[in-house]
């Protein structure tokens, strides 16, 4: 975050989010010459702070995201009977959808219960690694080379290509 950040968070930012490094100040409107009419807050996920900061490849933020899309679509959009019913599936899922379901069960079945629970965590549920880490009891800075090799081996099974 750069100075000119920071004191646009200090204005704009009640007190109680600016603690949260999940959220950030963006331009919502600008003037024609440029200049910021009004802001806003954004939810920043785990999976694109990490890759901002270098913590996580390109790769293994693509992977991230393909594995939260496959698992919107394909599992909850699943659940949602009125989603499901379209064109070609007369009552039935789509084959966007099995196609999404197929790759989320492979990559949860591939990563196993060892390497998933962390990957759901950060991709689905958006918990911070080191938040991860501190209920496990386990190493901060293992857990995200251990997310590090899980999404590769996501990244892998998807056919994610850098």
């Amino acid at each position: 975050m750069t100075d000119a950040d920071a004191s646009l968070r200090r204005l704009f930012v009640p007190a109680a989010q600016a603690a949260d490094p999940g959220l950030e100040v963006e331009a919502r409107e600008h003037t024609p010459g440029g200049f910021v009419v009004s802001t806003g807050l954004r939810r920043v996920s785990v999976i694109e702070r990490m890759e901002r900061v270098g913590a996580i490849t390109h790769r293994q933020g693509c992977a991230a995201r393909q594995i939260y899309r496959d698992y919107a679509v394909g599992i909850m959009g699943a659940r949602d009977r009125d989603a499901a019913v379209g064109n070609g599936s007369p009552g039935g899922y789509t084959d966007t959808q099995i196609d999404a379901a197929t790759r989320y069960r492979m990559v949860k079945d591939r990563l196993g219960p060892r390497l998933f629970p962390l990957v759901h965590a950060a991709v689905l549920a958006d918990v911070s690694v080191p938040d991860y880490a501190r209920v496990r009891g386990l190493n901060r800075a293992s857990m995200t080379q251990v997310l590090r090799i899980a999404l590769d081996m996501a990244g892998d099974i998807l056919g994610v290509h850098e």
